[in-house]
């Protein structure tokens, strides 16, 4: 689990006391990346229309695109894109660990959140259980940690353990999500 956590902070850049968020990475990607540098922009395309129907609630401004290779640390990654933007720059990356038992995911997230409470000392934090909108049923339920940084950006540590028959309609995974998210992106989230 150490060299989990070790890596986990060895992926944001070495200036991680600049709030420039783009500095910040997950997998060596990057806020301001050009997604085109890792996906053709029909796969792009398709992959946001592939997953509108779970923003239904939003408008079209940003779109989600996924990622599924192996990497060093996540199982998987998504990327929140602009879909008119004819660069499709980067505005949120998500890194996703399965995991099925709530308690390990829990132990988890609390080790990361002393590494990043660590390094962003000035971050206001905000601990929160919630269930997801997406299912009606309220069973689906969130354990959150936000960062709220100085420049407006955001950092979470989310444990999700999804209900099954949504979990599986949706091939949607439990376990833990690493954001790191532009402004624009929780304003978008915040205002719709």
């Amino acid at each position: 689990m150490k060299t989990l956590l070790t890596l986990f902070v060895l992926l944001f850049s070495s200036s991680v006391f600049a709030e420039d968020i783009s500095d910040f990475q997950i997998e060596g990607m990057s806020i301001g990346d050009s997604l085109l540098d890792y996906f053709s922009e029909e796969e792009i395309k398709k992959e946001i229309l592939a997953t509108r129907y779970m923003y239904e609630f939003l408008t079209d401004e940003f779109g989600e695109v996924y990622l599924y290779n192996k990497f060093e640390i996540y199982e998987q990654l998504s990327f929140f894109v602009k879909p008119k933007d004819k660069d499709y720059k980067i505005y949120a990356i998500r890194g996703m660990i399965v995991e099925n038992d709530l308690n390990k995911c829990l132990t988890l997230k609390d080790s990361i959140n002393q590494e990043i409470s660590a390094i962003f000392k000035y971050a206001e934090k905000q601990d929160t259980e919630f269930s997801y909108r997406a299912d009606p049923s309220g069973n689906s339920k969130g354990y959150i940690t936000k960062y709220f940084l100085m420049s407006g950006h955001n950092i979470f540590v989310n444990c999700a353990l999804f209900e099954e028959t949504i979990k599986e309609k949706n091939d949607w995974i439990n376990g833990l999500d690493v954001v790191i998210q532009h402004k624009e992106v929780t304003e978008w989230f915040d205002e719709n």
